[in-house]
C-alpha cells in the first residue's frame, strides 16, 4: 500500500467514525429509549469497563436521559 493509499483509508476511516457517531447521538436524541434499553440489557460495571467504547455509551446515556427529561417537562 502506497502512502497516499494509507491516507486515503485513514481519512476515509475517520469520515464514516464521525457520520457513524453523529447518527448515533441523533438516535440518543429522537429516540432515546433504544439507547436506555440497550444500557439497561448491559452488565452492571458496564460502566468500568476498560474499553474505549465505554465513554462514548455514556455520553450517548446521557443525552438520551436529557431527551427523556425534555419531554417529560414539554408534556407535562
Amino acid at each position: 500500500m502506497t502512502k497516499s493509499e494509507a491516507v486515503w483509508l485513514f481519512l476515509t476511516d475517520l469520515k464514516h467514525r464521525r457520520d457513524t457517531t453523529r447518527r448515533l447521538f441523533e438516535m440518543a436524541k429522537t429516540e432515546p429509549t433504544l439507547v436506555t434499553t440497550y444500557i439497561a440489557s448491559l452488565p452492571d460495571n458496564w460502566q468500568h469497563r476498560d474499553d474505549p467504547e465505554v465513554d462514548l455509551l455514556k455520553q450517548l446515556h446521557a443525552v438520551a436521559l436529557t431527551a427523556i427529561a425534555e419531554r417529560a417537562v414539554s408534556v407535562g
